[in-house]
């Protein structure tokens, strides 16, 4: 995979970086801004973490997956969970009504043509930013339909991958989308077993909008970082009243 993850990054810089595995995350919350809505697509049993948004949308399709999310996040009254498939629940969503969408870890489970349909619906629906990732590539993880995922879950079905992606699909589909590439992201299996070699995974961002007031992931965390000693709730009263004298 090392000539594809070069190939990747062969683009201007401003639209395609390549950045190690342990500075990607910092990477991406510079280029990502504060919202106070995410739809988070396809989260299985762990929400995105990026946003610690007002209003926190999951729709996911695999039932035991949402019964997990309801008993480890359904005492949040910040989440909302919404079982069914991306396809039927989404177009019910009215253009721009939502400030971030994300899709961590999804596309790679879709046939090209549905992954396609799915960032569509995206950019449609979102006011500002879209984020996703996936492996850089097509990366083999088949699972028999009876057999259990990595969280001893009947979620076989939905954790086999069945396409690839580099940042050339998301460049060609809208010149606004922007990528960052880690070509040593993953080192284990769908087993949790170690990789030969790490396979590259990379972060594609779609920016639709700059919001008012705009302000990235970074710059707040770098706000809030004297806040740490503090209870959370405590925390998001301090920044909620932030953002309403910002």
């Amino acid at each position: 995979m090392a000539d594809t993850a070069h190939a990747a990054t062969g683009h201007d810089q401003d639209r395609v970086r390549e950045v190690p595995r342990a500075g990607v995350h910092g990477e991406i919350a510079r280029v990502l801004y504060c919202a106070e809505s995410v739809l988070d697509v396809g989260p299985g049993i762990n929400p995105q973490w990026y946003f610690k948004p007002r209003t926190h949308v999951c729709v996911e399709a695999h039932p035991p997956y949402v019964a997990q999310l309801q008993a480890s996040h359904g005492h949040d009254p910040r989440f909302l969970f919404l079982c069914g498939r991306w396809q039927d629940i989404l177009p019910r969503f009215p253009d721009a009504s939502i400030d971030t969408a994300t899709a961590i870890d999804v596309i790679e489970h879709l046939e090209r043509e549905d992954g396609f349909a799915l960032l569509a619906e995206l950019m449609r629906i979102v006011r500002h930013q879209i984020v996703i990732s996936t492996p850089l590539g097509f990366y083999p993880q088949h699972y028999e339909p009876d057999e259990r995922d990595r969280w001893g879950m009947d979620g076989g079905h939905w954790q086999t991958h069945r396409s690839g992606w580099t940042p050339d699909d998301m460049l060609a589909l809208d010149p606004r989308w922007r990528a960052v590439v880690s070509p040593d992201y993953h080192n284990v299996d769908q087993h949790d077993q170690p990789l030969a070699e790490p396979w590259p995974a990379f972060w594609g961002i779609f920016t639709k909008a700059v919001p008012s007031h705009a302000r990235t992931l970074h710059e707040e965390r770098q706000r809030g970082g004297r806040l740490g000693r503090f209870p959370a709730p405590i925390r998001d009263t301090i920044r909620a009243v932030r953002r309403l004298l910002s």
